[in-house]
């Protein structure tokens, strides 16, 4: 439809995790006034990931205290306010980190997130076919812990023509330990 949006993770002071996530959007040539719009229920707010499906965006990140994995939803002409966003939905109750979001030509949503670290790490995805009313179960796509990786980070996600998933993700060290690989 001609518009850019944009959404993007704010800090309250330097240094520290996102508390809030901003949406703004270009259209006609104009930006629209930035917009604190939504937040985990409780600690950070951070990693966000935008997609247009429609007339309606769609978006994930990583919360709260425990890393948790969040959606919420909104009409692209409400989402410029808080109140068009439906309440934050976590996807999985575990820690996540860095989610993605696609859809294929059906309209299927997929979240791709990765769990870096200890028992469980490795990457995952989930779906949902009612414009993310519900999810379904995550589904393992590459055991970390299985392939002897230290961390797993990064994850994208894209789906063909022919609704083939594609899925890319890097080999990280520990935290403090070096580049990724």
């Amino acid at each position: 439809a001609g518009r850019l949006h944009v959404l993007w993770s704010a800090a309250e002071a330097s240094g520290a995790p996102g508390a809030a996530l901003v949406y703004a959007r270009l259209e006609s040539g104009r930006w629209s006034t930035p917009a604190t719009i939504l937040r985990a229920p409780e600690g950070k707010s951070d990693q966000p990931a935008l997609v247009a499906v429609g007339d309606r965006l769609h978006a994930v990140w990583s919360g709260g205290p425990d890393g948790r994995i969040f959606y919420s939803q909104a009409y692209a002409r409400d989402a410029t306010t808080s109140a068009g966003w439906s309440e934050p939905l976590a996807l999985i109750e575990n820690a996540g980190s860095a989610p993605q979001l696609t859809a294929d030509l059906l309209g299927r949503l997929y979240a791709i997130y990765a769990v870096p670290l200890n028992a469980g790490r490795g990457i995952y995805v989930t779906f949902s076919d009612d414009a993310g009313v519900t999810w379904s179960e995550p589904a393992s796509v590459f055991d970390a812990e299985a392939a002897g990786w230290l961390s797993v980070a990064q994850p994208s996600l894209s789906v063909d023509e022919e609704g083939r998933l594609l899925a890319v993700w890097v080999r990280a060290p520990l935290p403090g330990n070096g580049p990724a690989e």
